[in-house]
């Protein structure tokens, strides 16, 4: 970190807000470099420093001419660039003479540069050219052009401009983004609350007296960007993000075969119900066994990694409770409740587990097995890079109602562990989920997503925050950011072939 800086002032939280909401809607990757490297340089940015100047161009001179530029505000139109290592050409449209700002350059208080400089005019007194003699010759191996000259430029401006916008001549954009972002200080009605349930079934399928429950509390906060009126309340811990990621990828091995289709596909969850501490979610009750069966881990160690090392169930409020042993044993605050599952049906299904499974699986039940096996200790690293984009899958299990519309739905980890996969057979289209995805009241837009969507058939949902809480993979073998890839299934990309 140098000492550099400079400070813009005048901008407020308000407008930064707006500014980042922007540039993120229609420049997705403008702001990725600065938040991937926050604190250091990328690794191009140092490889490129290390071959040339920081800039190609007469530092000293466009620093002076920043510093002095209120010389030019009556100007209309005003451009500078940098032509070389050792030119920087400035030319604007009315506002002072070329004389003027001569006289400004070069007098002994507000000189341009300090030392001596040389200055002259062209004849017909429209450009001019400041050569900086003062500044030691740039060494062929500096990061920084360090001499120079100044060339400047006026053009006569023969079209008459408004001195400012007529009424009604552009949109209110303020207004605009205030009614999509901003907080709103109003507290709202009971029609309010009406479209809040329903916007939230949208997403969880729950019944609207759930979904009212659910979010009563957050009845009179603040606005949509408000975090406490969100209407998907966000897993709380990494723990309970890989738990759900987990359940996410899971889709995949619970394909039911359906008639008379080419494919194996599958709707497993009816509904999702997010909560601050926990997810309740109901199973769809043809993939129940091979659903269960598929989360639980192997006794001993097993080359394909298959199930959730540290899986236990515990009798839930209304089912079985999911619950997460970390590495070391110790019991995680990770908990998904399956409601429509409850103990004793639990117990018919261990049974034909125990008398299915390929691989001895271990006993879930945690008074039963309270530690890990070796089969899942050997296992555990490798599930959670498979998880990879924690932040990303819970976050989209959570909003898995958006999907419940389609006859089939296919869920798989690709290109290095940093992307899940998920397609959609005959159901919501991409821009449809896409959109979905970026309310910002019940969505997955903040200042950590991006979104990418091309030719309205495929679209990557990225989050540029690459933390250990967000992301479980290796960040130093990463492809891409971690990323949600939205896509229709068809015959190339469907379960059989992924």
């Amino acid at each position: 970190m140098s000492s550099t800086r400079v400070i813009v002032t005048g901008v407020r939280s308000r407008e930064w807000r707006a500014t980042t909401g922007y540039l993120r809607d229609e420049r997705p990757a403008v702001l990725l470099l600065g938040e991937r490297y926050p604190n250091v340089l990328a690794p191009r940015e140092a490889k490129r420093l290390r071959t040339g100047p920081r800039l190609h161009l007469p530092v000293r001179l466009a620093s002076g001419l920043l510093r002095r530029i209120r010389i030019f505000r009556d100007v209309w139109s005003i451009k500078v660039v940098g032509k070389g290592v050792h030119t920087l050409q400035l030319e604007w449209r009315g506002g002072p003479p070329v004389e003027s700002l001569l006289t400004a350059l070069c007098h002994p208080v507000t000189q341009i540069a300090a030392g001596g400089f040389t200055a002259r005019k062209s004849p017909d007194g429209r450009q001019a050219e400041i050569n900086d003699l003062g500044a030691p010759e740039r060494p062929v191996d500096s990061p920084t052009a360090m001499t120079g000259r100044l060339v400047v430029k006026r053009f006569e401006d023969i079209e008459p401009h408004p001195i400012r916008s007529k009424a009604g001549a552009m949109a209110n954009i303020w207004r605009a983004w205030e009614a999509r972002s901003a907080p709103s200080r109003r507290r709202r009605t009971a029609g309010d609350l009406d479209g809040l349930v329903a916007l939230r079934c949208r997403y969880t399928s729950e019944d609207p007296p759930v979904a009212e429950r659910c979010i009563a509390p957050q009845a009179e906060a603040t606005g949509p960007s408000a975090p406490a009126a969100r209407l998907i309340a966000e897993a709380h811990s990494v723990h309970q993000r890989i738990l759900e990621t987990s359940l996410l990828l899971a889709i995949h091995e619970a394909d039911v075969p359906i008639p008379a289709d080419p494919f194996r596909f599958h709707q497993v969850f009816r509904l999702v119900s997010p909560r601050r501490q926990r997810l309740v979610v109901e199973l769809a009750e043809a993939v129940v066994l091979p659903f269960l069966r598929a989360l639980l881990a192997p006794v001993h160690p097993n080359p394909t990694g298959d199930g959730v090392p540290g899986l236990r169930l515990t009798p839930g409020q209304n089912g079985i409770t999911l619950r997460l042993l970390d590495a070391s044993g110790d019991l995680t605050d990770a908990e998904v409740e399956i409601k429509n599952v409850p103990v004793p049906r639990w117990n018919d299904l261990w049974t034909e587990i125990r008398r299915s499974a390929p691989q001895r699986p271990v006993d879930p039940f945690l008074d039963r097995t309270p530690q890990l096996s070796r089969g899942e200790r050997a296992g555990l690293a490798h599930h959670r890079r498979v998880c990879g984009p924690v932040g990303l899958g819970s976050a989209m299990l959570r909003r898995i109602g958006l999907l419940s519309g389609a006859d089939g739905v296919d869920v798989w980890a690709g290109l290095g562990k940093t992307q899940i996969h998920v397609e959609i057979h005959n159901g919501p289209s991409v821009s449809s989920v896409v959109e979905a995805l970026r309310d910002p009241i019940a969505g997955v837009c903040g200042e950590s997503t991006v979104f990418d969507e091309r030719d309205g058939k495929y679209a990557h949902v990225q989050d540029i925050r690459v933390t250990p809480d967000r992301f479980t993979g290796d960040p130093q073998s990463m492809f891409s950011l971690p990323e949600i890839v939205l896509r229709p299934l068809s015959l190339a990309t469907g379960a059989g072939d992924s």
